[in-house]
């Protein structure tokens, strides 16, 4: 049996020896890992539901109001004919320059200063529940709510409060202003704590902040020179309707109008419907429900009339160049009629014939169409420089026309003389009369159109009010908060298990110190009631081997059993020594119940606790620690039975640890601790020696001496590997060694390595 031994203890040697080609992650490990913490990730999973309930709760609705806006092509109007010609301004009216346009603050400061945004009003909120407690009032109920709890400076609900004018020095402006509401419909304005005015609803009220000594500085002739400007000694308002409590505080802020756009343009969104639709969806949040679509039609009108405004502006400009070209141009035409005239009077009658007559009209819209490019050329080069793309796009289009018409010369140059005289002739009356014509409709277009306030922007859909809010969205806020908290758990957990580094397998135990896992013992939930009882001092510990004979955990310890009976079979004797890297690992639960399955087997079983320090045995059959082995090493001549205590279990009796002396190490190196051991071996089968930590004292290599079989306790995900690399270092420098681990208290759901993973239950079955 010996040589079974050995040949184990070997192939775990070379196993350990073995290169490791690649290391394999397994998907079990973490996945029981989750299992094993499933409690801690389904509490950090409700607690995320329930800090996203809390907060949809808590949190001031959003709402939303959309608009669509078509832009047409400006080409398509009557505003551009000319452009017909030219095609230089196409793409001119591109979305993205509709949609910056939209943004920009010329629409946006337009709407803040027709409602007045920039004088913002906010009722002074109990905090965190005040804004919840006002929604909920104010939509069940009218009036103004009562303070809760006597906090009457608080707004509960039904607070309203309109400002019809707020004027400001700009040194006041986004600086919060505090209104505090008296009895008779008067109020009386704070900056902070310094007293400003008293006022009543429906009058102004002003005052010289000159008086006030807050801002003298301001109006220091050295701080007003430094920056150039002159500050306004005034402060005016006038509230327009007031409906509180008296005692109810208001904040009122004058912002800069610029300041007030950015907010709107960060609330706004602008979008295009479709790829080159020409629609636009305009869509603006705000918290304020019967706000948002005013804004909102406001902003579409203030593009709408900007737009307008822009139109008009373009006819008039249009309309004033073609005023300025018809006389000249009207001269030219009467001009080149006159000498179209005398020539027939001079030389009569002459057919040109179908060739030439198809060549004069070719000759003359492309003539006509040169010159008008030229004049807006002209026109152009008041607001282009010569290396601009728009102008440059416009010679290009004149030098091809010039091209063309070069090659019409070419094939004039082959008629008679007089054909061509009065094809040139010809072509002039045609061209400019082509060009006068088209001027002089161009011009009356644009007088209808100046007239008629002609847009290229027309409003499809205005904004209405929404009848609820689209943000929080409750649902999806829950389901977010419920899986966000359930991985941080899993995060949590996966991170500290990565980060803790304890030792969790039995195969890296045999991989790393070459030594055998004689044993996986479970965790067992009888035992860790036992210890929450004895820490609330309710009672001892029982020997779960007697009370739970069926248990997992007690089957892990009959396979030790097992495994121990191969091991101890070329042993020098039948004495087991248990010992751990340190305390609370279960040594002690180990060595009591070991001994207990050992019993059954009919074996005498003596279990001797030799912690002399911190021995617990006595507990498991609830005596004190009295009349142990301390008291024997120290005075053999007591009579041995009366110090062997009897356990409930047959055939296990149990040495306790005695009275803690000054020198534990002493006694047990005394000769008297290896003749008591002589004596009870003769008396029992297996004696079970219960040591103190490794790494803690030296007692353990001491009484190892003695022992035929060495295990070491290792407790699951309690030790780094180092702790049970020193603790074997410690028996190897001491000329001894370890024969076999016992892994202990392995949880089930994180059973997943090594043995654990083949220990089952085989119940009896009662009929």
């Amino acid at each position: 049996m010996n040589t079974v031994n050995q040949t184990y203890q070997e192939e775990v040697q070379q196993h350990h020896e073995a290169p490791v080609e690649y290391v394999q992650v397994d998907l079990r490990e973490y996945i029981a890992v989750l299992v094993e913490h499933k409690k801690l990730i389904g509490f950090l999973a409700l607690a995320g539901f329930c800090i996203a309930v809390l907060y949809g709760f808590l949190a001031t609705p959003e709402y939303s109001a959309n608009a669509l806006v078509q832009v047409e092509d400006e080409k398509q109007t009557s505003l551009s004919a000319l452009q017909d010609i030219s095609g230089i301004f196409e793409g001119k009216n591109s979305i993205e320059t509709e949609i910056q346009i939209i943004k920009s603050r010329m629409v946006l400061g337009d709407t803040t200063t027709e409602l007045k945004l920039n004088i913002q009003v906010e009722p002074h909120y109990f905090p965190i529940i005040g804004r919840m407690m006002a929604r909920k009032f104010e939509r069940s109920q009218a009036g103004v709510a009562e303070p809760l709890l006597g906090f009457d400076a608080y707004a509960w609900g039904g607070e309203i409060l309109e400002v019809a004018k707020l004027e400001v020095p700009d040194f006041l402006k986004g600086n919060a202003l505090r209104l505090v509401v008296e009895h008779d419909s008067e109020y009386t304005l704070y900056d902070g704590d310094e007293y400003l005015l008293k006022g009543r609803v429906g009058q102004d009220a002003v005052i010289s902040l000159k008086d006030v000594k807050k801002y003298n500085r301001y109006y220091d002739q050295q701080y007003v020179l430094a920056r150039e400007q002159e500050f306004s000694p005034y402060l005016k308002i006038n509230i327009e309707y007031l409906k509180a409590r008296v005692g109810t505080e208001f904040t009122l802020e004058k912002q800069h109008v610029y300041k007030s756009a950015e907010v709107l343009n960060g609330k706004l969104q602008v979008s295009e419907s479709g790829k080159q639709s020409g629609m636009l969806t305009l869509a603006f949040t705000s918290i304020h429900q019967h706000q948002v679509a005013d804004v909102l039609n406001q902003i579409v009108n203030s593009y709408v009339d900007q737009n307008l405004e822009r139109s008009a502006a373009e006819a008039r400009l249009s309309l004033e160049f073609l005023e300025r070209q018809l006389p000249p141009l009207k001269e030219q035409l009467d001009a080149a009629e006159n000498a179209y005239n005398k020539y027939r009077v001079q030389h009569g009658s002459i057919d040109l014939g179908a060739e030439t007559t198809g060549l004069l009209t070719e000759m003359s819209h492309l003539g006509a169409a040169i010159l008008e490019l030229e004049q807006e050329r002209k026109e152009l080069r008041n607001l282009y420089k010569p290396e601009h793309s728009v102008i440059k796009a416009l010679d290009e289009k004149i030098q091809l026309l010039k091209i063309e018409q070069r090659k019409l010369e070419i094939d004039a140059d082959v008629l008679p003389n007089v054909q061509k005289d009065i094809l040139r002739l010809k072509r002039d009356v045609e061209m400019n009369t082509i060009l006068y014509s088209k001027l002089l409709n161009t011009t009356q277009e644009l007088k209808v159109a100046q007239a008629g306030d002609i847009g290229y922007v027309r409003v499809v859909d205005y904004a209405f009010m929404p009848e609820e809010p689209f943000k929080p969205n409750k649902f999806l806020l829950d389901a977010v908060g419920a899986m966000g908290g359930m991985m941080l758990g899993v995060f949590f957990t996966l991170f500290r298990h990565g980060l803790r580094n304890k030792v969790d397998n039995p195969e890296e135990i045999e991989q790393t110190l070459g030594l055998p896992v004689y044993a996986s013992v479970l965790h067992s939930e009888e035992q860790a009631n036992d210890n929450r009882k004895l820490l609330g001092r309710k009672k001892g510990m029982n020997i779960l081997a007697q009370t739970h004979p069926e248990s997992l955990t007690v089957e892990c310890l009959r396979s030790l059993r097992t495994t121990l009976y191969f091991s101890m079979q070329g042993a020098r004797n039948k004495i087991i020594l248990t010992a751990g890297p340190s305390p609370n690992i279960g040594k002690t639960f180990t060595s009591i119940n070991l001994g207990a399955v050992l019993a059954e087997t009919d074996k005498k079983v003596l279990v001797i606790d030799a912690d002399l320090r911190r021995g617990t045995l006595h507990q498991y059959i609830k005596r004190s620690r009295e009349h142990g082995l301390s008291d024997l090493l120290l005075d053999d001549s007591h009579d041995l039975t009366t110090f062997i205590k009897n356990t409930t279990v047959p055939n296990l009796d149990v040495i306790t640890s005695g009275q803690i002396p000054a020198n534990p190490a002493e006694l047990l190196m005394h000769s008297r601790f290896k003749q008591l051991l002589n004596v009870l071996s003769e008396q029992y089968d297996i004696i079970i020696l219960d040591a103190p930590p490794i790494l803690a004292v030296t007692d353990s290599m001491i009484i190892a001496q003695h022992a035929g079989v060495n295990l070491m306790v290792a407790k699951f995900n309690a030790h780094q590997m180092h702790e049970l690399e020193a603790a074997k270092k410690q028996f190897e420098t001491t000329g001894l060694k370890i024969n076999g681990v016992i892994f202990n208290d392995v949880t089930r759901t994180a059973n997943r390595h090594g043995y654990g993973q083949y220990v089952y239950r085989y119940d009896y079955t009662h009929e």
